[in-house]
This record gives C-alpha cells, sequence and structure tokens, in this order.
C-alpha cells in the first residue's frame, strides 16, 4: 500500500514538472539570433516560433532606406535569415501577448545594415501590445533578414520581451544554392606539346624525358576563375593569367601554352592538384596521379641450351666459362709444341 501511496506522488511531480517544462520550449523554441552569424534559417513555410529578447544585446539600431519609421530602435533584437525566389508572397505576424516589451518587425536585404529596411510594423504601441502584422510581402529575390527590435533602449523597461512569430504563404522558386566543381585529368607522353592519353607508359631506364599534361572541366554549375593551375608532385607550380572556365567547358595545359617535364630514371607515380579559387577563396579542387614505369635489362638470359628456370642460368654460365677457358688452354698448348 505504501508503495503505491510513493508511486502516486512521484507520478504528480513528474506531472507538474513536465506541466511546467513543456511551455518553456514552446515559449524559446528555436528563439531566432543573436548576430547576424547566428540569424536562424527560414526555410519553409508556414514557419512558427517563440522566443525572447531578454538575454540579446543590440545589435542594429537605427532602420531608414524604405522603412516608415525613422527613429532609432534601441532595444535587444533577434534575427533570422529568408531566402526568397520569383513569386514569393509572405504574410508576417508577431503575437505580443504577455510581453513585456515593445517590439516591431523589420526586413532588411543586407544582415547589419538598416540603410537596406525593406518593410516594417509597430502598428501597437506598448509593451505586449500587437499583434504587429506585415500581410502581402513581396521580397526581391534573395536573401533577407527579419529583425525583432524595440523602440526603447536596451535593459530599460519595455526593450525586450517574449513573443510568438508566424510566417505563411510561399517562398517562390529557391534557387538551390551554385555547387563549384572541377574533374582534373593527368596524363603523361614522350612527345613534347602534345597532350598525351593515357597516364600510365612505359620509358628506356637511361634518362628518359617524359611530358606531363593537365586537363580540368568545370563539372559544377557556375563560372569558375583558375589561377594557380598545377601543385605537382615533383615540385613544379604552374601559374598564369586567371582562366574564366564557364560550366562545362574543359581547358587543357598545352592550349593554355603550360607543359611540365622530368627526367625519369625510375619507376614514378606522381599527383597534381588543380585549384580554382574565387577572391582569393578556393572553391574547388581536384587531384590526378600519372604513373612512368620504366624497362632495361635486369637479369641475363641465354636460349639454346634447353629449357630451365631462373636458377638453371648460372649453371650454363659456369659450363661456358670452363668451354672458354678449356678451349683458351687446348690452343695455348697446341701453338706452344
Amino acid at each position: 500500500m505504501g508503495n503505491n501511496r510513493n508511486f502516486s506522488r512521484l507520478l504528480k511531480i513528474g506531472l507538474v514538472l513536465l506541466l511546467g517544462i513543456l511551455p518553456v520550449a514552446v515559449v524559446f523554441g528555436l528563439d531566432g539570433g543573436d548576430t547576424c552569424a547566428e540569424a536562424v534559417p527560414i526555410t519553409a513555410l508556414p514557419f512558427n516560433d517563440t522566443g525572447d529578447t531578454t538575454a540579446n544585446t543590440n545589435t542594429l539600431t537605427n532602420y531608414t532606406g524604405t522603412c516608415t519609421l525613422p527613429f532609432p530602435y534601441g532595444g535587444e533584437d533577434q534575427i533570422y535569415e529568408i531566402t526568397v525566389g520569383p513569386g514569393n508572397l509572405m504574410n508576417f505576424s508577431m503575437d505580443l501577448t504577455g510581453s513585456t516589451g515593445d517590439l516591431a518587425l523589420f526586413i532588411i536585404s543586407n544582415c547589419g545594415d538598416g540603410t537596406s529596411c525593406v518593410i516594417n510594423s509597430q502598428d501597437a504601441i506598448g509593451p505586449g501590445a500587437g499583434p504587429e502584422v506585415i500581410n502581402n510581402v513581396n521580397l526581391p529575390d534573395g536573401t533577407h533578414y527579419l529583425y525583432i527590435d524595440s523602440y526603447y533602449d536596451a535593459d530599460t523597461p519595455g526593450s525586450a520581451g517574449t513573443f510568438s512569430l508566424s510566417i505563411t504563404g510561399t517562398l517562390g522558386d529557391v534557387e538551390p544554392p551554385a555547387q563549384p566543381a572541377i574533374v582534373m585529368t593527368k596524363t603523361v607522353g614522350v612527345t613534347p606539346g602534345v597532350c598525351a592519353t593515357t597516364d600510365v607508359i612505359s620509358v628506356p631506364l637511361a634518362g628518359a624525358d617524359v611530358y606531363y599534361c593537365y586537363e580540368v572541366r568545370n563539372s559544377g554549375d557556375v563560372t569558375l576563375t583558375l589561377h594557380d593551375l598545377v601543385d605537382d608532385q615533383l615540385g613544379t607550380l604552374l601559374t598564369g593569367e586567371p582562366l574564366n572556365l564557364p560550366p562545362g567547358a574543359i581547358i587543357d595545359t598545352v592550349a593554355a601554352g603550360f607543359t611540365f617535364s622530368a627526367t625519369i630514371t625510375q619507376t614514378t607515380v606522381n599527383s597534381a592538384t588543380w585549384t580554382a579559387f574565387n577572391n582569393s577563396q578556393e572553391t574547388a579542387s581536384d587531384s590526378d596521379t600519372a604513373t612512368v614505369d620504366v624497362f632495361g635489362p635486369t637479369s641475363v638470359s641465354l636460349t639454346g641450351f634447353g629449357e630451365g628456370g631462373p636458377s638453371a642460368t648460372p649453371i650454363w654460365l659456369g659450363l661456358l666459362v670452363l668451354l672458354v677457358v678449356g678451349l683458351g688452354l687446348v690452343m695455348r698448348r697446341k701453338f706452344a709444341g
């Protein structure tokens, strides 16, 4: 009986904790972001979130552009990121019921730049007043930022509080982000100025000259600028004028005026990497290898003495030496007599 009472008490405590925790989870949700780098992306509609600006900082104060409230907003703010395409049409609504903040909505095109403000709403004045609504919004294609901010200076009454955000409609035809990529092929041959068609060749052992060619194909969906063309394992870095390579286009080092030669004395496998850069940032790279095999006399073999494996060769050589020495002795005695 006592165990049942204990279980009942534990069950009641658990329910109380659960009912206390759930509203907190609902209130905070994704909770926006405090900086541009932490802006929460909105990738699908409808979108709903609840949050609280109290623990945030003031990162943007002045909003101008085409916004209609040109006075400072010094309160703590919250940031969301939204990317739209052609045909986008959205409705924004922020419920402030029970909030201690006098919060407003702002949509800007460049995060952190209040002069790029596109549209805003602060229809209801005072802490907890609302809702704030922006309906039938059609934004220019691209990425924009939704700020939740307050007129009151940070850390003063009305500067921060809870909110409930709802966005409905369509983001439009949003194109996927560009995917830069290249495919590099390294080949080797024996003719200068000619791109070979193979990545494995055989050459004589004694100091053969070989010629490497490099070909790159833009396998992505964005035009690339090629600067440092080939970084080869043998230590040669081929550079030249920047080359613009559209998607699907191919360029090779012979056409671009670059070749690389080496003298080979032993079997060699080396690699190279071709890298595309854009504004000093690496965007795509690929690597490939080419192999040169060497050939030459590595053992002495005799034919005409019957069959035998590798171990038979020294025996026949010994017999041959004895035969030559014997003939020499016979001829010496003959001439001496």
